[in-house]
């Protein structure tokens, strides 16, 4: 039997040797690359790629001496990379699944993963418990319902098929239709449970497995009025250049894996997957059924907007890596806004995260955002590229305003910006005002012309400056000190906050450079609010630290004791920050 094994073994190596000599390897540069679509990439990659590395070790081929993970949040953008077979194995729901074939590209299923011990899960429609009027899915019609993102699986595409196969008629148009369901987009679980607590909106859209995990003060405010039958919750899929002999293979490494004691670890870390099993029988009729109720179009609305509330509602934006984070900050003060503007037709509100700036500048172009807190570079970048207008300033945490700094180690021989040439620096995230724009600009301004490094670990060029991206400030302090940096950049708050920067690093770092002020944020207000609205909302801010009702509020939104006129100390620090600008 051993020798039978042995056999199989060596044949198929021989296989797989002949397909990559003869036919020309289809997996790039010798890459074996796993994919999956997240809403959080940089997180979620380093969870991924662990298992795409034991994958390629286990696979023991020659040929293939390389893992890689790409993660992305864009569905699209997930279809592009595996129709230019830049990803070979895809590990996701089944909507992402469905949707790529939909755009011609034949992925096969062939295994599931069992992702915290979950084997299948359902949509749920929920609805506010004290909502006698919300029983039932015929309650629906007329009323509006938020689904989770466009990408959802089950709070978005097989909650839309049941509908749908149940005959009911969905809208998903900017104004209501009082014979069909309105349905909207939230930015995350949380969300939807908000809105539908709060009454912005009548019903949403959920999972299964989203309700076994509710704090008990949340669920018990809610109820459920209809369940979708049970499909698979996560799914591995072959991109159609990768051949049978090697999707083969590695289904088989990965059935392994929970065998594998040394591999647990790597399985746990991975959205604490349980194992992977093989995929069940009827998998394949449930992905053609839903395939038929899976609509591209509706992806141009890019799983954040929410075309049904945006009539008689207040919509205030941000750009953020960290939607779940941003949305309890920003949602207190938008409700509150929104309570002061019923006489003039706003009764509801609504939080929606960009990705980057560019992706808030379409938003704002497209009317889907109206109202954008910033700092000061990226306020000024939406004022010129889409027409926004500043509306007062912010003093955010308490502060009216604040400034880059450069540092460096104490001991090393850095002492100036000129010092840092042939080195590397690290910024925050390409969004930050003090983390990245206004030192850039310095440095540019200087006559450097610094270059972006794909690690903290590469060499950067000998006559120039090499920078990357830690994501966070205490990053930013650590790579300094532990010298994966030569010198660090954020704002002076950072710098004086123990969180940011602990007094056991601080001891050994110095400041080399520090900026002059820029105000500390503000409130951007789109072009074509209605001019009555606007005037409101600015009154309503200003006012906001006399009145008690928006001391919640206020405090939410990073501490911010108030907002006020653009003095003319603060006219000429915007002005300041106006004139670096130009530097990008």
């Amino acid at each position: 039997m051993k020798k039978l094994f042995k056999s199989r073994v060596i044949f198929l190596c021989l296989g797989l040797l002949l397909w990559c000599t003869s036919a020309g390897a289809e997996i790039e540069k010798g890459t074996l690359t796993f994919g999956e679509v997240y809403p959080h990439p940089a997180e979620a990659q380093t969870f991924t790629l662990p298992v795409a590395e034991y994958v390629v070790k286990h696979l023991n081929l020659p040929e293939i001496v390389k893992a890689n993970a790409i993660v992305t949040d864009n569905i699209e953008e997930m279809a592009t990379l595996i129709r230019e077979k830049k990803v070979d194995i895809l590990i996701d729901t089944l909507h992402p699944i469905i949707y790529i074939q939909k755009q011609g590209m034949d992925l096969k299923p062939i295994l599931s993963r069992l992702k915290k011990g979950i084997r299948g899960a359902s949509g749920v429609f929920i609805a506010r418990k004290d909502n006698d009027s919300i029983n039932s899915l015929n309650d629906l019609v007329g009323k509006r319902l938020t689904f989770k993102t466009i990408h959802a699986t089950q709070a978005h595409l097989i909650s839309r098929a049941h509908l749908l196969k149940k005959g009911y008629k969905l809208n998903y148009s900017i104004v209501d239709n009082p014979e069909e369901i309105n349905c909207t987009f939230a930015t995350d679980y949380f969300a939807i449970e908000d809105m539908v607590i709060k009454g912005n909106v009548d019903a949403g859209a959920t999972s299964s497995h989203r309700l076994d995990v509710l704090a008990p003060e949340v669920k018990e405010k809610l109820k459920i009025i209809a369940r979708t039958p049970v499909y698979p919750y996560h799914v591995v899929s072959v991109a159609p250049h990768v051949p049978s002999d090697l999707a083969k293979r590695i289904k088989e490494v990965l059935l392994h894996m929970a065998k594998d004691r040394a591999a647990r670890p790597t399985l746990a870390r991975y959205y604490r997957t349980t194992k992977f099993e093989e995929i069940p029988s009827n998998v394949s009729e449930m992905i053609k059924e839903l395939k038929g109720f899976c609509e591209p179009s509706l992806h141009k609305n890019k799983g954040l907007t929410m075309p049904g509330i945006r009539k008689d509602s207040l919509v205030i934006g941000r750009v953020s890596n960290n939607p779940r984070k941003h949305y309890k900050r920003l949602k207190p003060m938008v409700d509150y806004v929104v309570s002061k503007l019923s006489d003039l037709g706003i009764k509801r509100s609504g939080v929606l995260m960009a990705k980057n700036n560019q992706e808030m500048i379409e938003y704002l172009k497209e009317g889907k955002v109206d109202w954008v807190t910033e700092t000061p570079f990226s306020a000024l970048l939406f004022c010129e590229q889409a027409d926004a207008e500043i509306m007062v300033r912010r003093w955010k945490e308490g502060k009216p305003d604040y400034y880059s700094i450069f540092f460096a180690r104490k001991d090393s021989v850095i002492d100036s910006i000129e010092d840092l040439k042939g080195r590397k620096i690290a910024f925050e995230d390409p969004g930050s005002t003090t983390g990245f724009f206004a030192p850039m600009a310095v440095l540019k301004k200087r006559g450097f012309k610094p270059v972006k490094l794909a690690s903290p670990k590469e060499k950067p060029p000998a006559e120039g400056i090499g920078y990357v991206f830690a994501r966070s400030d205490i990053n930013i302090t650590t790579w300094v000190c532990k010298g994966l940096v030569d010198a660090g950049t954020y704002s002076n708050r950072d710098w004086e906050n123990p969180d940011d920067c602990p007094p056991a690093f601080k001891k050994n770092l110095k400041i080399i450079h520090q900026t002059g002020p820029f105000p500390r944020a503000m409130e951007i207000i789109r072009k074509g609010v209605d001019p009555e609205i606007k005037k409101r909302i600015k009154e309503v801010l200003l006012n906001a630290h006399k009145d008690t009702k928006a001391k919640k509020a206020l405090k939410a939104y990073r501490k911010t004791r108030r907002f006020d006129e653009f003095t003319e100390k603060a006219k000429e620090q915007l002005e300041a920050a106006r004139q670096l600008l130009e530097y990008f």
